[in-house]
C-alpha cells in the first residue's frame, strides 16, 4: 500500500495530467464546453503546471495543493429519464469531440493500471475468492473467462488514446430545460485506453432512460449516431493523420513495445512461440526490420516527386522477412534493441523533413508500423504473461 507521501504525489501528478488534457483538448477545440483550469495570483502561466496551484500551509505543518477550476453553468447528477432526446444527442456529441480533441495527449501517468478500467479487468481475478456468495463469485468468473477468450484478444485492433473514460450524468452538465449537455468535466484518473470505451460509458444513462420510454433505445440510438457523427472520430475513415498526430502515435506505442520487452528474462528470449516459429528475439528484430524499411521509404522521397507504392502481395512480405531472418539471428539482443530504436529515430526524422506534398503519405506509412507495433505489443505481453504469473 503508498504512504501519505506517496499517496499526496499521486494525487499531484493526476491533478497536473488533467490540467495538461485540458488545455490539449481546448487547444484542439477551442469551443468545447470544459472547465478551464485558473493560474494562481501572481502567477506567471507561461511557467507551466507550476502557474496553476498554490501551496497553503496546513493547521499541522504540512502543505496543501490547491487547484481552482471555472464554475460552469448547468446541473451536474441529473435523472436521466428527464432528459430529452435532444439532450442525449448534445451528450454523444460532446464525447466525439472530447475524444478528438483528445488525440494525441500524453501523459507517463495515463499508463497506470487502475481496476475499474475495463482493459485491467483480468487483475480482479486474484480478488473474486473474496465473493463470498457463491452464485455471485460464479458468474464473476464466467464474466472473467468470457472477456479473456472474446476481448482480450480484439485489445490490438483498437487505437488507444487518452480517453475521458466516464462521461456518466455524474460528469456531465446539462442546462437547466434538460434539452441540451452543457459541459463535460475533466476526470481526475483520466487513462489510455481504446477510444470506443468513451461510447459505452455515454450511452448507458440513455438506455437506462429508454426503459421508462414507449420507444425502446430510441435517444440509446440517438447517442450512438451522434458520437459517430460529430465530424470524424479518432477511429473514423478520414481523420487527418498530420505529422504532429502520428508522431505522438509512435511515440506513445513505441514505449509501449519497448515497456514490454525490457524486462523479458533471458532465457525467454530465443525461445519460440510469440507466434508459431517465432521467439521474442525474431519478433523483435522483425518489427526492427520494418522500422527501418519504412525510414528507407520516407528519407528516399525527393520534393516534387510522387510518394512511392509499395507491394502489397503476400508473397513479397513474406520474401522479406524469409531474408530478413538469418541476419537478426546472428545479432545480439542489446544490438536488435539498439536498431530498433535507431529505425524509430530514423523514420520520425524522415517525417519530420519531408517536403509538405508528401507529408499525409508519409505520415500514413509511418502510421502503419505504429499498428505493427501494436500488433506484436500485444503478442509479446500475451506471451509473457504466463511466465510472470508462474
Amino acid at each position: 500500500m503508498p504512504n501519505a507521501r506517496e499517496r499526496q504525489s499521486r494525487a499531484s501528478q493526476s491533478a497536473t495530467r488533467r490540467q495538461s488534457g485540458t488545455f490539449h483538448a481546448l487547444a484542439a477545440d477551442p469551443g468545447l464546453a470544459v472547465a478551464t483550469p485558473w493560474a494562481a495570483l501572481r502567477t506567471d502561466p507561461s511557467r507551466g503546471p507550476a502557474a496553476y496551484r498554490a501551496s497553503i500551509p496546513s493547521a499541522t505543518g504540512g502543505v496543501h495543493q490547491v487547484r481552482m477550476y471555472a464554475r460552469m453553468p448547468g446541473t451536474a447528477s441529473v435523472d436521466e429519464s428527464t432528459l430529452s432526446d435532444a439532450a442525449v444527442s448534445a451528450w454523444g456529441e460532446t464525447a466525439a469531440r472530447l475524444g478528438r480533441a483528445l488525440r494525441g495527449f500524453f501523459d507517463p501517468g495515463a499508463s497506470r493500471a487502475v481496476f475499474w478500467d475495463p482493459q485491467h479487468a483480468l487483475a480482479l481475478r486474484p480478488l473474486v475468492s473474496a465473493v463470498a456468495d457463491h452464485r455471485m463469485r460464479a458468474l464473476i468468473e464466467r464474466t472473467l473467462d468470457r472477456y479473456e477468450a472474446v476481448v482480450v484478444p480484439g485489445w490490438s485492433t483498437l487505437r488507444h488514446q487518452v480517453i475521458h473514460g466516464d462521461l456518466g450524468a455524474d460528469n456531465v452538465l446539462v442546462d437547466d430545460n434538460r434539452d441540451s449537455c452543457c459541459h463535460c468535466g475533466p476526470r481526475r484518473d483520466r487513462g489510455g485506453g481504446p477510444f470506443r470505451f468513451d461510447i459505452p460509458s455515454t450511452i448507458r444513462w440513455s438506455l437506462r432512460l429508454d426503459r421508462s420510454r414507449s420507444t425502446p433505445n430510441s435517444s440509446a440510438a440517438e447517442g450512438i449516431v451522434c458520437v459517430h457523427e460529430s465530424g470524424p472520430t479518432p477511429e473514423g475513415d478520414g481523420y487527418p493523420m498530420n505529422e504532429d498526430t502520428v508522431l505522438q502515435e509512435e511515440l506513445e506505442a513505441g514505449t509501449s513495445l519497448t515497456q514490454a520487452i525490457q524486462d523479458a528474462p533471458h532465457d525467454l528470449r530465443p525461445v519460440d512461440g510469440v507466434v508459431p516459429g517465432w521467439s521474442l528475439h525474431d519478433t523483435l528484430w522483425h518489427v526492427a526490420y520494418w522500422v527501418n524499411h519504412a525510414a528507407d521509404v520516407i528519407e528516399a522521397v525527393q520534393p516534387g516527386e510522387p510518394f512511392p507504392e509499395e507491394p502489397v502481395e503476400a508473397e513479397y512480405y513474406d520474401a522479406k522477412n524469409a531474408e530478413a531472418f538469418p541476419q537478426g539471428r546472428t545479432m545480439e539482443w542489446n544490438h536488435v534493441v539498439a536498431h530498433l530504436e535507431h529505425g524509430r529515430e530514423r523514420a520520425r526524422q524522415a517525417l519530420a523533413a519531408c517536403d509538405e506534398a508528401n507529408s499525409d503519405a508519409a505520415a500514413d506509412r509511418l502510421m502503419e508500423e505504429v499498428e505493427h507495433y501494436r500488433e506484436h505489443d500485444a503478442q509479446i505481453r500475451a506471451f509473457l504473461a504466463p511466465q510472470e504469473t508462474a
